[in-house]
């Protein structure tokens, strides 16, 4: 038997006896010192979930990651932002550049439909009072739309909030 399968053996075999723990620790439904008849009272625990955190809710803009290939296609745009179909009619994917700094990096909020041609994405500018790094890379998000658009028609896509000062940047969207 080689040191590999002997090892994966070993985690597989602690992971179970982890699960089997965490299974019995969880199923018991009476008090530390009780008679040992359930109780139909809620327990209340001060430890954090295992899961922490939400997925993000129906509309709310979910990051692109690094390893995709949209943020490196991107890398020799002339102009930025870049509005693409994610999935064709509910879902743009918006690219911007910017400092490799993340807090100097504008934050979306979400793409309300205005017509069935017309798309408004609304940024969070960055914070102005700091200091960004010179590098530049591309950030992505997809993000829902909030209605029907035709995705037959060249959409016009205003982003909207990418600087302070910025005005707003309009974008066709081809289908």
């Amino acid at each position: 038997m080689t040191t590999a399968s002997r090892t994966t053996r070993t985690a597989l075999a602690l992971l179970a006896a982890a699960g089997l723990a965490l299974t019995a620790a969880c199923s018991s439904t009476t008090s530390p010192g009780a008679s040992g008849d359930p109780t139909d009272e809620p327990t209340s625990s001060t430890s954090p979930s295992p899961i922490d955190s939400a997925p993000p809710a129906a509309g709310d803009p979910t990051p692109i990651p690094d390893d995709d290939p949209r943020l490196s296609d991107a890398m020799g745009s002339q102009t930025f932002p870049i509005v693409e179909w994610a999935e064709e009619g509910t879902t743009i994917a918006v690219l911007v550049g910017g400092s490799g700094s993340a807090a100097c990096v504008p934050s979306p909020v979400g793409a309300t439909v205005e017509s069935a041609t017309a798309i408004t994405v609304e940024f969070t500018p960055p914070d102005g009072d700091m200091m960004c790094t010179a590098d530049f890379r591309v950030y992505g998000w997809e993000i829902p739309l909030t209605g029907e658009v035709d995705a037959t028609q060249t959409i016009e896509v205003t982003v909207d909030g990418l600087t302070e000062q910025g005005e707003p940047t309009v974008v066709p969207l081809a289908p």
